[in-house]
């Protein structure tokens, strides 16, 4: 839901296609970059330790957000920032939430 009000501020307030299509590219480039970098830490660090930065940069990035919002400061270089390191949290928890999810599935002897 977050994605689709940030698509639509970044629309208001450029009114450009091409705007939205770089809010895209900068999603994606961070998972790129991140995915792998989380799936060594996911390995080598404790997991509730990752998970703890990453949800906390995500809600900071959320906070900030709805902060700029509600007091009409938000331009398109702040979005473009804030999704970013938004999608640097998600990838860098994906890989130490699915490590989790595998982990917790094993059969007990």
């Amino acid at each position: 839901m977050q994605v689709v009000a940030i698509n639509w501020q970044v629309y208001l307030l450029t009114g450009s296609p091409l705007a939205i299509g770089l809010l895209g590219l900068v999603r994606v480039v961070p998972v790129i970059v991140f995915s792998l970098w989380g799936g060594v830490v996911a390995d080598r660090r404790d997991r509730r330790n990752v998970l703890l930065v990453s949800r906390s940069a995500m809600t900071l990035a959320a906070v900030a957000l709805s902060g700029l919002t509600f007091f009409h400061a938000e331009t398109k270089g702040w979005l473009y920032l804030l999704t970013a390191v938004s999608a640097a949290a998600v990838a860098a928890a994906t890989p130490v939430i699915r490590n989790y999810r595998a982990s917790s599935n094993r059969p007990t002897e």
